[in-house]
């Protein structure tokens, strides 16, 4: 079908954008590949690690500027205060 491609690239596009949104905001679990398995209709969450016999010279050097003990989520905020006082869109948290 003509139309499978554009579709499954929007729904993929759409999980990037989730998981983008979830890592700026510092909100929920950042995924690092997500998986979707369509028998059981289950999303398995893999996390990814570093291939340290990677041939390629440039893998090893970008492998040897963040070690592996780093982590891929950004560290708590202490301050919580907004950014800026202004709300023209009228935006609200709802807790």
């Amino acid at each position: 079908c003509a139309a499978s491609l554009p579709t499954t690239m929007g729904i993929v596009a759409g999980l990037l954008v989730q998981n983008a949104l979830k890592y700026m905001l510092k909100f929920g679990t950042v995924s690092n590949l997500v998986g979707y398995n369509a028998l059981e209709d289950y999303f398995p969450n893999y996390p990814l690690a570093p291939n340290p016999d990677c041939s390629n010279q440039w893998c090893r050097k970008r492998q040897a500027e963040r070690p592996l003990e780093q982590s891929i989520e950004p560290a708590p905020s202490e301050d919580l205060a907004p950014v800026h006082s202004e709300n023209s869109w009228g935006i609200e948290i709802a807790e």
